[in-house]
């Protein structure tokens, strides 16, 4: 055969040390190719099927051919008498003007920090995405404030998490999206069901897990993985997890993340912008899955949330995620 066959220019392979996949950052498909193939995949713009084939074992033949035809089929690559140009397979830069990209802003029953100001300042380093966790059972007219205060901002996404009660049962939290348009996600914890419902853009998660501190957040691994492609090309470039974000803890403290020890000041002596700008802020966002070890073996790094917070080596900024129990070594 004298034509090359090229894989779509939203398929990328990524190579581990046992296995590979190809992720269809269109479709949000995670699809396992065996090594033989990434390494056939790898050469593919080098020359034609049929030659690249010649040198092989009728076994090897009859394996990449299987393979192939399977990728073909399902459309995640197509035949061509000319390999695809390299500037079609490259990434975009899928970068902003925003000094911070998302937020996450705790709150107990003895909090003293206020929204309101948060959200202000949040506003003015273009944060598009912010999560708003209350660590036990915020009245639902309070829920509304938090709300509305975020409906008056340039932030896009809203997530938010709140500890079951008999006002906010979930017809009544299904309501707010009708309300209010920015609200994307909902966890309501300790309920007495796991049910995970889906209305009109809203995605509301009732679980029966106790959600009273950060400590439960950092959860990564094989199961949690997304083919996207913003979440692609942060993975390759910088840290996917803190990355252009900020954190104010339950305490008022503004961090990386809540679940992690370093501060930075308190939210009423220091301001978010002063922060951002800071190099020891910043000195984690350049930690890429590549540099993380482990991580660095693993064919789903760039598709992989990570966590910085939880790590198997305390005090090692490069170690493993604690909370992922995937291991590609085996």
């Amino acid at each position: 055969m004298d034509r090359y066959f090229n894989l779509y220019s939203y398929c990328h392979p990524v190579k581990g040390c046992k296995r590979a996949v190809v992720c269809d950052l269109q479709r949000n498909i995670i699809q396992p190719i065996p090594l033989i193939l990434y390494d056939f995949l790898d050469v593919s713009r080098s020359g034609t099927y049929g030659l690249l084939t010649s040198g092989m074992t009728q076994q090897e033949r009859d394996a990449i051919e299987v393979y192939i035809s399977y990728l073909y089929h399902n459309e995640f690559g197509y035949f061509s008498h000319r390999p695809i140009d390299d500037s079609l397979i490259e990434l975009p830069v899928i970068e902003d003007n925003s000094q911070i990209n998302n937020a996450i802003v705790d709150f107990s029953a003895t909090s003293t920090h206020e929204l309101e100001p948060i959200v202000g300042e949040l506003d003015m380093l273009g944060c598009k995405a912010l999560e708003i966790r209350y660590y036990y059972q915020l009245p639902l007219d309070e829920l509304k404030r938090a709300l509305l205060i975020t409906a008056k901002s340039s932030i896009e996404k809203v997530e938010v998490c709140i500890e079951a009660s008999v006002e906010c049962s979930v017809k009544t939290l299904v309501a707010l999206k009708n309300e209010f348009p920015k609200l994307s996600k909902l966890t309501l914890s300790n309920t007495s069901e796991n049910v995970i419902y889906k209305h009109n853009g809203l995605v509301l998660i009732s679980t029966s897990e106790i959600i009273r501190s950060e400590n439960k957040c950092g959860v990564t691994g094989d199961l949690y993985c997304i083919a996207e492609q913003r979440l692609y090309w942060e993975s390759m470039y910088f840290n996917n997890c803190l990355y252009k974000k900020i954190a104010v803890d339950k305490e008022g403290y503004v961090k990386n993340c809540p679940s992690m020890k370093e501060r930075y000041g308190h939210v009423a002596e220091t301001t978010l912008t002063s922060v951002v700008q800071s190099d020891a802020f910043r000195k984690h966002w350049d930690i890429t899955k590549d540099k993380i070890e482990v991580c660095n073996q693993c064919e789903l790094r760039y598709v992989c949330q990570d966590c910085r917070a939880y790590t198997i080596e305390t005090g090692n900024p490069y170690s493993k995620p604690l909370k992922c129990r995937y291991d590609p070594r085996k």
